[in-house]
């Protein structure tokens, strides 16, 4: 297996793990939001390719701490696809993360997941991992402008 960054040549693999992730989501719209995102220097998409298929992903940011002096990376978003889960592909996605956040200087990494049943296996690999819950997240949806 290999982790690598993402190519645009791999965004219909992505597709369906976006959809295993549970945001269903188009090549146009997907290929837009990526090219934004990755616009960003703190922006970064690795993804894990067994057998010359993209079967997972792994997105995150370095953000700045408010509360202390230093940085951290935020796992913004971790997928492995269905068939190809409990085989290490998130663990060595993060391993890759963590590696580069250390080398890098960072203090932590951070993560959300959401709080619905489908994420409970989520969360336990999470805690397994090292992982530890120390906050409640919360979310205000706006109205789109436009």
């Amino acid at each position: 297996m290999e982790i690598r960054n993402y190519q645009t040549t791999d965004i219909d693999d992505l597709l369906p793990l976006y959809a295993d992730l549970g945001y269903s989501t188009n090549k146009i719209d997907l290929e837009q939001r990526l090219t934004h995102i990755l616009a960003q220097s703190n922006y970064q998409l690795k993804v894990a390719v067994l057998d010359e298929k993209v079967v997972g992903f792994i997105g995150c940011s370095k953000l700045h701490f408010f509360e202390r002096d230093g940085f951290y990376y935020r796992i913004l978003a971790l997928v492995v696809g269905k068939d190809y889960r409990r085989q290490g592909i998130a663990s060595c996605m993060i391993d890759k993360i963590k590696e580069e956040a250390c080398q890098s200087g960072a203090l932590a990494l951070a993560l959300n997941s959401g709080i619905t049943d489908e994420r409970g296996k989520a969360h336990q690999f999470y805690e397994r991992y090292g992982f530890r819950k120390k906050s409640y997240g919360f979310a205000l949806e706006l109205p789109e402008i436009g």
